[in-house]
């Protein structure tokens, strides 16, 4: 229930949103999705350090959700963090080959890591799963 009203803040109370994932994980710490939304709210107001501990838990609860990973991977790539963050991404990358947004965070990580031509790859994988999902939504 505080998962639920917590994902239902999160459109227009962010800050209330926070608490009832808070309280979701003192109800049931080992709520890896609680967690994945804490983090991903602080990677959109720029907290990397709090984002990261979060994804990392995650990512330690279900190791197999490309999602910890690119959540992980974003967050040690916003604190410098560089080449670990190029290993997070790049797993998420295989569990979910197809994930545009993990292609487009992969290739700023290979840019800030200093691989030009990967970084290429990714930009133009990223391209194309882009033009491909936009197809199937008819824009």
């Amino acid at each position: 229930m505080r998962y639920s009203y917590g994902v239902f803040l999160l459109v227009g109370d962010s800050d209330g949103a926070l608490q009832q994932f808070d309280r979701a994980l003192e109800i049931a710490p080992g709520h890896a999705v609680a967690r994945l939304q804490i983090a991903f709210e602080h990677l959109k107001r720029g907290d990397f350090a709090r984002a990261r501990s979060h994804a990392q838990e995650a990512v330690e609860l279900e190791s197999k959700n490309f999602v910890g990973h690119y959540a992980l991977g974003r967050a040690l790539l916003g604190i410098g963090e560089v080449e670990q963050a190029v290993a997070q991404l790049e797993t998420a990358l295989k569990l979910a080959p197809d994930s545009p947004e993990t292609c487009f965070s992969l290739a700023q990580a290979y840019a800030r890591a200093g691989k030009k031509e990967q970084a290429a790859r990714m930009r133009e994988r990223f391209q194309e799963l882009d033009k491909k999902r936009r197809g199937w939504r008819g824009q």
